[in-house]
């Protein structure tokens, strides 16, 4: 089984006029095998998760010729962190 949810990452920026702004940054994160079902099961929207994994970058093309790029965490088999069972 696999799982797909999304992870925010808030950073600060500096904006026109040199203040800063808080901006979240939202990473999709995919979890294969036992650690999918773990997330689906015990995961809610809003829960706290840390996550490990390597970065994959998606670029394409929209139907309308317009060029799209994603970069998304892929979580490898092992626990659930913050999950005892």
């Amino acid at each position: 089984m696999s799982a797909l949810c999304g992870s925010p990452c808030n950073g600060s920026r500096r904006d026109a006029d040199g203040e800063y702004q808080e901006r979240p940054n939202f990473f999709d994160v995919s979890v294969y095998g036992p650690a999918g079902e773990n997330v689906a099961t015990y995961m809610r929207k809003g829960s706290r998760v840390a996550v490990d994994g390597r970065l994959e970058w998606r670029e394409w093309e929209t139907t309308d010729q317009q060029k799209r790029q994603a970069v998304s965490v892929v979580r490898g088999h092992g626990p659930v962190p913050g999950h005892a069972g």
